[in-house]
């Protein structure tokens, strides 16, 4: 295995293997049963893109960071989605948090918070979602321990294989769902601390 002098050296090769695998990775027609299981873990490139993207600690770019990420996160979830892995709601593709402020509020040096009224359904819907992921990443995660077993071992055959890297992939869905949303609100705090960079 090669070895990195820096965290930025891993960072470039991993986003180089990205670029290669998965420009030419999928045609329109293809299904997920015609991709080769040795082939499958590539699919979480992307993901894994976004995680170490996200691990880069300059306060300077953060909020350039969070946003490659979540594009990666993004680009993740289109995949699977198009391969139709898991059943999941597409986040926003525009990122809430980068929506240009309304005149009002770009008059105003500091913007002022506006009271809203919750939306209780949504809310409610949101939280069910969220339990919902939870235990899809945990029903994941308790049989990715017994397949990883077999396949650590040497003993698994091609559908076992095939089984582990899809709960892989199924497993990195959920995170990438609630990585965007934490995402959404860090742009948010991230823009506002700017702004009130500015005015100070």
């Amino acid at each position: 295995m090669a070895q990195f002098c820096s965290c930025s050296e891993f960072f470039i090769v991993l986003k180089t293997v990205c670029l290669c695998f998965l420009r030419p990775y999928r045609s329109r027609n293809e299904e997920l049963d015609e991709v080769a299981t040795a082939d499958l873990k590539y699919l979480l490139l992307p993901v894994l893109l976004a995680a170490l993207t996200l691990k880069q600690v300059s306060a300077a770019q953060r909020l350039e960071h969070v946003q490659k990420a979540r594009r990666h996160f993004l680009d993740f979830l289109r995949r699977c989605k198009d391969y139709g892995i898991g059943s999941f709601h597409m986040p926003a593709d525009g990122e809430r948090a980068e929506a240009t402020p309304t005149e009002a509020e770009s008059d105003s040096p500091v913007p002022v918070p506006r009271p809203q009224q919750p939306d209780l359904i949504a809310m409610a819907t949101q939280r069910q979602a969220k339990i919902e992921r939870f235990k899809q990443r945990k029903e994941a995660e308790a049989k990715l321990a017994e397949l990883r077993v077999a396949v650590d071992g040497g003993s698994a055959d091609d559908e076992v294989l095939r089984e582990f890297y899809l709960l892989q992939v199924r497993r990195w869905i959920t995170i990438a769902i609630e990585e965007i949303d934490s995402i959404d609100q860090e742009i948010q705090i991230l823009k506002r601390m700017d702004v009130l960079k500015q005015v100070l």
